[in-house]
């Protein structure tokens, strides 16, 4: 998290907060989930403009989709530092989409080896969180991987659906890149 991002997220919580101990557990999540608001927020009005001058806003915004519907279950690990997380989000949602759209689209047979790696990867490690907030409950890591599992097959069965094979790189690759940050890699 940034300085900046850290203290406004302090402050806001200090306005709204009712309670005294600003040293709680309780306060500390509040805080970091408010940081992450405020980053994703600030990476929204970077990467979503952006996208459109570029003109893939349409590409983007259906890897990103499919990206964050994956992301949400599997968790894993985040970039230390802001830079770091805005660089890799314009790898992600900018460059990525991009270059499917303009330069190369994969064939239909490698997009399906990539889903299939991809469940592998996410039974393997989705659900297990971050460094700093690792998932401990058994039972909860494992809905997380079940869930994050299910959502990836239900965007595969639609990418097999959908005849453009744009579309189909799109939700595959969103998919793939979100199941690629469970790694233990990403995780240090």
């Amino acid at each position: 998290m940034t300085f900046q991002s850290n203290i406004t997220a302090e402050k806001i919580l200090h306005k709204i907060s009712n309670e005294n101990d600003h040293q709680s557990k309780k306060f500390a999540r509040r805080k970091f989930g408010l940081e992450i608001l405020i980053l994703d927020i600030s990476k929204f009005i970077i990467i979503y403009p952006l996208s459109l001058i570029v003109g893939i806003l349409g590409e983007m915004f259906i890897l990103h989709m499919s990206y964050m519907l994956v992301r949400t279950y599997s968790r894993g690990g985040h970039s230390k530092k802001n830079y770091q997380c805005v660089i890799m989000s314009l790898i992600n949602f900018i460059l990525l989409p991009y270059f499917i759209t303009n330069v190369f689209m994969f064939p239909r047979y490698i997009l399906w080896l990539c889903s299939i790696l991809n469940l592998f990867i996410l039974y393997f490690n989705a659900g297990t969180g971050t460094a700093k907030y690792p998932v401990t409950d058994k039972l909860q890591r494992n809905i997380y991987r079940k869930k994050s599992i299910i959502v990836n097959l239900i965007l595969t069965a639609v990418a097999i659906i959908i005849p453009s094979l744009l579309i189909q790189n799109l939700i595959i690759l969103g998919c793939f890149t979100a199941g690629l940050k469970t790694l233990p890699v990403y995780k240090k």
